[in-house]
């Protein structure tokens, strides 16, 4: 006979030190075990698959801090699981899951209905967490190891809540608003980068840190200006001339994100 008229032979299993353990007694039937994987309809990426299924409990054996349990020290978080099946009884074992279990939830309803709901995850999971969010092109170009020249650079994609606007190079001082009147991320229409903030009567200063001389005078600032709507840009140099002179506030206040390249 085929399924469901006869059982598939599901077996559970952990990697406890360096053995897979059976667990299958363990899991309730009155709960099913889901297995999910692939991508979903009309998505545009590869969801990590997912395995759930629910642990009898009462005994405390999957609860990872009971010193009584025979798996003490040996549950933890990311712990490998694998769900696998043998449809003919005589023919191969077919794995159908292998994957993480990141945490052991203990659920107690009365001292005879405590679970551990496990929701297991494949490999994806971990190698999607961490991830640092994609920033702008605008970002990406002007922070590009091959731009070399650029002393100072203010991308000025803070969010709406933003009271100064962090520089995109390491150690280099924040911009700050210094005269009222800035909206932090009220432009949008720039595709090249996030939300970006208009001035109006505001003002912004930047501070460019001392840098190697170049034997060149720097330039000034300029931005275009298109109408009707403003949609800003900088590019600037400090002044004046970095090697005879301290550090100090950049002579323009650019409404835009914009790096400054030292001449």
């Amino acid at each position: 006979m085929a399924f469901p008229d006869t059982s598939l032979g599901v077996r559970v299993e952990l990697l406890l030190g360096e053995t897979w353990v059976d667990i299958t007694a363990d899991v309730f039937t009155q709960s099913p075990i889901t297995i999910t994987r692939g991508r979903p309809d009309e998505g545009a990426r590869t969801d990590a698959s997912a395995c759930s299924f629910v642990l009898d409990n009462r005994t405390g054996r999957y609860s990872p801090r009971n010193p009584r349990s025979d798996l003490y020290g040996l549950l933890g978080r990311n712990t490998p699981v694998r769900v696998s099946v043998q449809p003919d009884p005589a023919g191969p074992r077919l794995v159908r899951f292998v994957g993480e279990v990141p945490a052991w939830p203990v659920r107690w309803g009365t001292p005879h209905d405590v679970t551990v709901s496990v929701s297991a995850a494949g490999i994806l999971r971990r190698l999607g967490q961490g991830a640092a969010p994609l920033h702008s092109a605008m970002r990406r170009e002007f922070t590009h190891p091959s731009r070399t020249s650029i002393v100072a650079y203010w991308p000025l994609e803070g969010g709406s809540g933003a009271t100064e606007f962090a520089s995109a190079l390491p150690s280099a001082p924040p911009m700050r608003i210094t005269t009222a009147g800035v909206r932090p991320a009220a432009y949008n229409a720039y595709t090249a980068s996030d939300a970006l903030p208009t001035l109006a009567a505001g003002s912004l200063t930047g501070v460019v840190s001392r840098y190697p001389s170049t034997g060149k005078s720097p330039c000034g600032c300029s931005w275009p200006s298109p109408r009707p709507r403003p949609r800003p840009r900088s590019r600037c140099a400090p002044s004046p001339a970095p090697d005879s002179s301290p550090a100090g506030p950049s002579p323009c206040a650019p409404a835009t994100g914009s790096p400054c390249t030292g001449a």
